[in-house]
């Protein structure tokens, strides 16, 4: 029986201004690798003095942070409208898009809070960019 999965080869990241109309998601170029948001709830301990056993229930769910590693490419319009986010502190949307078809994407919207450019010799020049989810994400 044939594995099912997705290639990580042609997913892409996409940005565009919160609200704008019509929405037009600009690629983020050089990207070499991304993680989605980690979601998780918070655990709200509920254990009494009559309980035989720990008890939780949840709570509101958690967004994590989008995680982009690139070729740093100052020329790049993607890049260069996340460094313009992390510098103003505006809040941006963000649209992942896999490789099945047709597409799957998550869409949401986050603040870039870091940026990293690691220089070494002898290495090409690459940059990691944070972007913290604001709200839920939309899998579609």
């Amino acid at each position: 029986m044939a594995a099912n999965y997705l290639k990580g080869q042609g997913c892409t990241v996409g940005i565009d201004d919160v609200g704008a109309s019509p929405v037009s998601y600009t690629t983020i170029g050089e990207l070499v690798s991304f993680s989605t948001p980690e979601e998780t709830r918070t655990e709200i301990d509920v254990t009494t003095l009559a309980s035989t056993h720990e008890e939780i229930t949840v709570g509101l769910r958690k967004g994590g942070t989008l995680t982009l590693e690139v070729n740093y490419y100052p020329g790049d319009v993607g890049q260069t409208e996340l460094e313009a986010a992390l510098v103003a502190g505006t809040e941006k949307s963000f649209k992942v898009t896999f490789t099945d078809s047709p597409a799957s994407t998550w869409t949401g919207n986050g603040y870039v809070v870091g940026m990293s450019v690691p220089v070494e010799m002898d290495s090409k020049i690459s940059c990691t960019y944070t972007i913290r989810q604001n709200g839920a994400w939309v899998r579609a």
